[in-house]
């Protein structure tokens, strides 16, 4: 999975700028588990790592952790045409 959208999130004068890249899965070097990387400045207050024990499930997690951190807010193209984001990921 290695994602890169730019856009919009929000409506009217709630609408910024909204950046997303998504790296992984990678292997963590101890454990062995699984972890992909999010950058998402618009949500997110730093770039998180989210674990699972495989590659599967650490991308489901990241899915996961992602939408609940933007709590239904639409996001857009960058012309304006509103983005399904569990679509988008899970073409990823």
């Amino acid at each position: 999975m290695s994602l890169e959208f730019t856009g919009y999130l929000g409506t009217g004068a709630e609408r910024r700028s909204f950046v997303l890249r998504l790296l992984g899965p990678e292997r963590h070097e101890e454990g062995g588990d699984y972890f992909v990387t999010i950058d998402a400045p618009a949500v997110l207050t730093r770039v998180e790592r989210i674990f699972g024990v495989d590659e599967n499930q650490a991308r489901q997690l990241a899915a996961r952790y992602l939408l609940e951190h933007l709590a239904g807010r639409p996001i857009y193209d960058t012309e304006g045409r509103p983005v399904d984001l569990r679509e988008l990921l899970s073409r990823t």
